[in-house]
């Protein structure tokens, strides 16, 4: 028990209330962020997922032995696009939860629901203009929510199209020379009959609930990432509207000081007071920065291991799909190209989004900084 206390030593109910009203129970749920304080829950999660990725790693490494040495190409690269996600979903859940990340992870959840910037001429947060930016910020992060989705979408599209196809059309022979089952979802070896009755069904469950898992394993993660990189972005926008306001904020502060200059229409920049507050206004918007880029270095130390993973995998499963997609072509298969360029778009969606066009926007507001 000491060790699971330990693992849970980051959970109160503030942050579980935040991270609910974030991610409502998905990062729970996925093991993105695992609830140590109920660890019944939690044990049975990460068991139930282990004994399903591993019976279908099993079943899916000995697939490609067989659809290789049966020279069916397509089959080969479908099935290793299973393992890479399959090795991407046991890498994400461990990360997220060891190597001092959960603790990262935890500190900017905590960090972003109070004003990050502190002004003493009133807070810069209410005004409209900052009012606005937050508002932009909100309605591209809903944008971004969706690429995830597009992405579960694509990808499901990919396996229940032929699929059904084959289910509704009929298969002449359901088996492969190998005994592959090519009436499933993914062409599988199963020890046992699968072509028919109870046990078709229930092996079509099996294989979506594997995908299900894969899918929301590697997926919720997407979520935190995207959400906090438009958190800093958001930040780094009022830094910089901090920069061009201060001095009318100083201006401000000196008129709200003093009652008989307000009747002045143009202030002395020599006046003593206002270059105090000018002063007072530069130190607050650095010490606003400080925090920023503080915020975004802890989060660039602890994402780039992840990031390069995801980018990695992301380049190889293009690599494969494209293979796969010059192979359909010469062979005028249209159900496998059909597949493949819908695994490349998922693909492309994924990797674009979160390894380019969301640090890319990042690296901008901290070079305009």
């Amino acid at each position: 028990m000491k060790f699971i206390d330990k693992l849970a030593e980051e959970e109160d109910d503030k942050l579980i209330e935040i991270l609910k009203g974030e991610y409502w129970h998905f990062l729970f749920y996925s093991m993105t962020f695992i609830r140590w304080k109920r660890p019944r829950i939690a044990i049975a999660l990460i068991s139930t997922y282990t004994i399903w990725i591993i019976v279908h790693l099993v079943l899916i490494t000995y697939s490609i032995y067989l659809a290789a040495d049966e020279r069916s190409w397509a089959s080969v690269g479908l099935l290793t696009h299973h393992v890479i996600l399959t090795a991407l979903a046991i890498y994400l859940p461990y990360f997220f939860n060891s190597g001092g990340f959960r603790e990262v992870n935890a500190y900017m959840h905590r960090a972003f629901t109070t004003d990050i910037g502190q002004y003493s001429g009133g807070n810069m947060y209410a005004e409209q203009a900052c009012i606005d930016i937050k508002k932009e910020i909100r309605r591209q992060t809903f944008v971004y929510f969706f690429n995830p989705a597009l992405i579960a979408a694509a990808g499901s599209l990919a396996l229940t199209g032929p699929f059904l196809t084959k289910w509704f059309s009929g298969m002449e022979n359901p088996y492969s020379p190998n005994g592959l089952s090519l009436k499933l979802p993914t062409a599988l070896y199963y020890p046992f009959p699968t072509d028919s009755g109870v046990v078709f069904y229930v092996t079509v469950l099996s294989q979506m609930t594997f995908g299900t898992i894969l899918g929301y394993l590697i997926l919720a993660p997407q979520l935190v990432f995207i959400n906090l990189s438009q958190k800093l972005k958001c930040e780094l926008r009022l830094v910089g509207y901090s920069m061009e306001t201060l001095v009318r904020r100083a201006m401000r502060m000196t008129f709200e000081n003093n009652v008989w200059k307000r009747k002045v229409t143009e202030l002395d920049v020599d006046d003593t007071e206002f270059q105090r507050n000018v002063e007072l206004s530069i130190k607050e918007t650095i010490i606003h920065h400080q925090k920023v880029s503080k915020l975004l270095s802890t989060a660039k130390d602890a994402v780039k291991g992840p990031l390069a993973v995801s980018y990695i995998f992301g380049l190889v499963t293009i690599a494969i799909s494209l293979y796969n997609i010059t192979l359909a072509l010469k062979a005028n298969d249209i159900g496998s190209l059909t597949t493949f360029l819908l695994l490349l778009s998922s693909e492309v969606l994924g990797t674009f989004l979160n390894c380019g066009l969301i640090g890319s926007e990042l690296t901008e507001q901290v070079l305009i900084m």
